[in-house]
């Protein structure tokens, strides 16, 4: 059995969260390969699915078809929303509260947030496993203006299903999956998987998807502006400029040898009118 299919047997994992894109909406088609797991691993708990975005009879078919037929669909699709006196959140709190230890299937939670808001729907579900004892797959659609902040911190397991790069042929459907699981020990493990599902009998094959080399991505940085000289005048030399501090002669000259000590030599210029005799002779001292 894949580790995909294997997820709600697994121990302590009570709470799983598939969030489907608008272009991977398969998440009842594996939610069904996970309750036909469960069957076969023997496990009979009751299984109840709360309706909030679907008709039930294409539900229903599905699960005839399946031979899924002891689980019981609460049809919260049609309920009148809109009148007063029904309270959406009276009704699912007092049905759950009545089947304890039992799996809900929640389809789905964006729907719900928009009937009884987004804490309440939130609430609703984490008292289903901490409270009821309950195993909990809910469903989540981001195809709705309200979004649920932090998605995959809500469960022990989240699930992303993508839409795969594989074209579809015959009865079956591909897509993505990316997993991120909580253990009980408080270590996270993640992994990504393709999944190839039969659409008739709902029976799934898995590929793991090696982790791909994460890049790092590019951050385009503003050109940087040429810094302009805030003087009134002009610093910079041009090369003639350069050419002749070149030439100009220093009042010094370094010796050849550095270990000696350096020396003023002065080269007199043409224009000087200096006599060999003591410059000082005409003062009166």
């Amino acid at each position: 059995m894949s580790q995909l299919l294997n997820l709600p047997t697994t121990d302590g994992n009570k709470f799983i969260v598939v969030d489907e894109g608008v272009d991977a909406t398969y998440s009842v088609n594996l939610i069904i390969a996970w309750l036909q797991a469960i069957r076969k691993k023997g496990i009979e708990h009751p299984v109840y699915i709360l309706l909030f975005s679907n008709p039930k009879y294409h539900l229903e078919k599905c699960l005839k078809s399946t031979n899924l037929t002891d689980i019981q669909v609460q049809d919260y699709f049609s309920t009148d929303v809109q009148d007063e006196e029904v309270d959406l959140f009276e009704q699912i709190s007092h049905f759950v509260s009545q089947h304890i230890n039992s799996i809900f299937v929640i389809d789905c939670l964006s729907t719900l947030a928009l009937q009884i808001g987004v804490s309440k729907a939130c609430k609703f579900v984490e008292k289903l496993y901490q409270k009821h004892r309950s195993q909990v797959f809910c469903i989540y659609r981001r195809d709705f203006h309200q979004n649920i902040p932090r998605m995959e911190t809500l469960g022990n397991t989240y699930l992303k299903l993508k839409k795969s790069k594989k074209v579809a042929y015959d009865s079956n459907i591909h897509y993505e999956v990316s997993v991120i699981h909580k253990k009980p020990g408080g270590s996270i493990s993640h992994w990504n998987e393709l999944v190839k599902q039969n659409v008739e009998t709902y029976s799934i094959e898995t590929e793991k998807i090696p982790d791909s080399v994460t890049l790092k991505p590019e951050v385009n940085k503003p050109p940087e502006a040429t810094v302009k000289p805030q003087a009134s005048f002009r610093i910079e030399m041009n090369e003639h400029e350069m050419k002749q501090r070149d030439s100009v002669p220093l009042p010094y000259i370094l010796p050849g040898n550095p270990g000696r000590e350096s020396k003023i030599i002065y080269v007199p210029d043409d224009v000087d009118d200096l006599d060999e005799e003591d410059p000082d002779d005409d003062l009166d001292i």
